[in-house]
């Protein structure tokens, strides 16, 4: 049975059912605890963010759809395109945990890997996995890019193993992957179009380790939709908490190749037939309210740098410089307030305020808050008495919390994130205080940005990830003394790279993401990353970490994925140019 919800004027959530009865397949239920991408016999129908792919096992384990995955047809059914970092999160269940057996099921095609976003031509693409990297390996199946499968089970978290098998996996054409492994015989088993092409020996009489991680189809629990994202079609994903025996497995195989028999390759519908825009202001930063495009395209209005200094170092607790390594800035009936760092001759960092009404020109004004050696006339907010032991507010984020259930005493909130990231708290934007005892994530070294998002009613941040070279992470949390898990939302690719300067550079990465939510039009989010282009390293170059940045320009409807209408520099910076972030 095939169902999907209509897409109402004013609905939040399309929910997607991909169901059918496994026992009119003849698949065996006993140990089912997960079913997904079945072959409903429907058409004209397509997949958005946040629908949801139901678990047809009846444990409950339901997929959902992150990014825009194709809902694909042919003759023999339907299947899911993964592109683009699109992959399926199935959320944490007690179903994957303390598992004494386990076999993973399902049907691969991959197609063109040289698309993905990646620096090595040796990936691995992700198909089925639970492996929270180092810390909590559960299991995965994988591929890499020259057609080794590989398999693996951890029982402890220092204890695992990985099958790597040498057959190849084709490209553009089904093939039929099977891991299994029982505690109680001891044997971990790879099996490819229901022949066994891989077997060894485990430990006995262990349960798999747990995680708390969520179960990914198409990509890699330490950076869903990025690095390691599967690129190609997959169908009948199937888990089961027992090892598949040789003959069931041959059984399946001969059963379903009916329906594998070459490339899907008719695209479902992938756009609604209307988008409710509400009365919301709607901005065109993408094709997703374009139906059609005839002699027209969306061009990127570049600004121009004007050599005017808008704040420049001028007071004694400036001398060391005024920095934009972390700066903010927010408007308030009509007067903007600058939040920025500056150091003194002694490198001490200090936080200042600046105000003004225009935009362009500034003023210091005299708090009286922080005295800087006896002068209480400064314009320095933070650090006093009350600031922890940390380094200084290098990559400090000020933003107003637009929490509904957020108390007036703590409307305003500050972020540091070069040392481990602290909270701070304020009911005017001046008199801030830590929130809580101690920090409440890792030290990014970069802009931390920070905010409540309304269209989630979560708090979002974005920070320093590595993959390997520097990428752009996002934090997703409801309670700020602990942002959780980051995922990497954007990162530099082939392309990137094939632009880079050879003569000049040896790799480029993302180094700031300045990413915020546009706040006068309904799903829009930008981004203004910085690209650093690094020089050689000495002795071919004079120093060390060293480079130029320009800035770039990317958009996206949830602020999870990314769009850039075009690889050039919003702002292009030279030699000699500051004003990098």
């Amino acid at each position: 049975m095939y169902c999907r919800t209509t897409k109402l004027v004013g609905s939040m959530v399309t929910a997607l059912c991909l169901l059918i009865s496994m026992s009119s397949l003849g698949v065996p239920r006993q140990g089912l605890i997960l079913s997904l991408i079945s072959r409903p016999d429907v058409q004209n129908n397509s997949l958005s963010e946040g629908d949801r792919i139901w678990d047809d096992s009846g444990r409950g384990n339901h997929g959902v759809v992150r990014g825009v995955p194709e809902l694909v047809a042919g003759k023999q059914g339907h299947a899911l395109r993964l592109r683009s970092g699109a992959f399926i999160e199935i959320p944490p269940s007690s179903d994957f945990d303390d598992l004494l057996a386990l076999s993973v099921e399902g049907w691969f095609c991959p197609e063109d890997p040289s698309s993905a976003s990646s620096l090595e031509s040796n990936r691995e693409q992700i198909l089925v996995g639970r492996w929270d990297d180092p810390e909590k390996r559960s299991f995965f199946l994988y591929t890499k890019a020259e057609g080794v499968i590989e398999w693996g089970v951890g029982w402890r978290k220092d204890q695992y193993m990985i099958l790597r098998d040498g057959g190849a996996l084709p490209e553009g054409r089904w093939s039929h992957l099977v891991g299994t492994w029982s505690s109680q015989e001891g044997l971990l088993r790879l099996y490819c179009n229901g022949e066994v092409v891989k077997t060894e020996k485990t430990p006995r009489d262990v349960a798999m380790l747990n995680s708390d991680a969520p179960l990914f189809l198409g990509t890699h629990n330490n950076g869903p939709g990025v690095m390691e994202n599967y690129e190609g079609l997959l169908s009948d994903i199937r888990i089961w908490n027992r090892a598949l025996s040789p003959e069931e497995i041959k059984a399946d195989y001969r059963r379903e190749r009916r329906w594998h028999i070459e490339p899907m390759k008719q695209k479902v519908k992938t756009k609604p037939s209307f988008v409710d825009v509400s009365c919301e202001k709607q901005l065109f930063i993408d094709d997703w309210l374009i139906e059609k495009k005839e002699k027209v395209k969306l061009t990127v209005n570049r600004p121009r740098l004007t050599g005017e200094k808008s704040v420049f170092a001028e007071k004694p607790w400036e001398l060391g410089e005024v920095h934009s390594f972390g700066d903010s800035v927010m408007e308030e009936d009509g007067l903007y307030k600058l939040y920025y760092p500056s150091c003194d001759k002694a490198d001490r960092y200090w936080y200042c305020v600046a105000t003004s009404t225009d935009g362009i020109r500034w003023e210091k004004p005299e708090l009286g808050l922080v005295p800087f050696e006896g002068n209480p006339a400064t314009n320095i907010i933070y650090p006093d008495k009350s600031c922890p032991p940390m380094p200084g507010f290098f990559g400090t984020c000020v933003f107003k919390d637009t929490n509904p259930h957020c108390p007036p005493e703590e409307r305003y909130k500050m972020i540091c994130g070069d040392a481990p990231t602290w909270v701070f708290v304020s009911a005017d934007g001046l008199r801030f205080k830590p929130m809580f005892d101690q920090p409440s994530f890792r030290s990014s070294d970069t802009n931390n940005l920070c905010f409540f998002d309304d269209r989630i009613g979560k708090y979002v941040a974005y920070l320093r990830g590595y993959a390997p070279l520097r990428v752009v992470a996002r934090c997703e949390f409801s309670d700020l003394s602990a942002f959780g898990k980051e995922k990497i939302v954007f990162s530099y690719d082939k392309e990137d790279q094939a632009k880079i300067d050879k003569s000049r550079f040896v790799a480029m990465d993302f180094y700031n993401s300045s990413a915020i939510r546009y706040p006068y039009a309904a799903n829009a989010y930008f981004m203004f990353p910085s690209a650093y282009y690094h020089f050689p390293e000495p002795p071919v170059g004079k120093l060390t970490n060293d480079g130029i940045a320009d800035i770039h320009f990317a958009t996206s409807r949830d602020g999870i994925h990314w769009n850039r209408l075009d690889r050039e520099p919003f702002i292009p910076l030279q030699e000699g140019q500051n004003g990098l972030y």
